[in-house]
This record gives structure tokens, sequence and C-alpha cells, in this order.
């Protein structure tokens, strides 16, 4: 398992459209992806379930990465991260 964390730097924080985005890099992966914040998780494959984690600027993502191509994963992910948010 891969974990890492981001803080949101954007001043809109996890939007519909990042949301969107994360959701669909998430799908074109076979590992399980989950984020946390603020004591609430949701499966990144799941637009809603980010959209209904309501994170804002300034809070942090944790991202849980298990399976076979974990580490292409949370490297593309970290770097959306670090691009978009």
């Amino acid at each position: 398992m891969i974990t890492f964390q981001y803080t949101v730097k954007s001043h809109m924080g996890l939007h519909a459209r990042p949301a969107s985005d994360l959701s669909a890099m998430a799908r074109k992966f076979s590992s399980t992806i989950t984020v946390h914040s603020r004591r609430r998780s949701a499966n990144v494959r799941r637009i809603v379930e980010l959209m209904e984690i309501n994170v804002g600027r300034n809070e942090i993502l944790l991202f849980e990465i298990e399976g076979s191509d974990e580490q292409q994963a949370a490297e593309e992910l970290r770097h959306y991260c670090e691009r978009r948010l």
C-alpha cells in the first residue's frame, strides 16, 4: 500500500472539475484508491463520493492506493494534485 498526503491549495477546493478528473484518472488503474479528509473517506472512482467529502482550501487529503499498479497510480495522482489542486 502506498499513501501520500496533499494539502489543497486551490481557492475553490476540490470542486466538480478536479473531482471529475481524479475520478476518471482512478478508473484507469486496477488499484483501490481511497481518499480521506476530516474523518470522511471516498472511493476516488466515484465522483459523487468525492464531492460529498466537501474538501476546501488548505485541507489535507490522504490518499491510500493498494494494488498491482499502485506505484504508477500514486505518481499520476500526486502529479495531478500538484498541478491542479
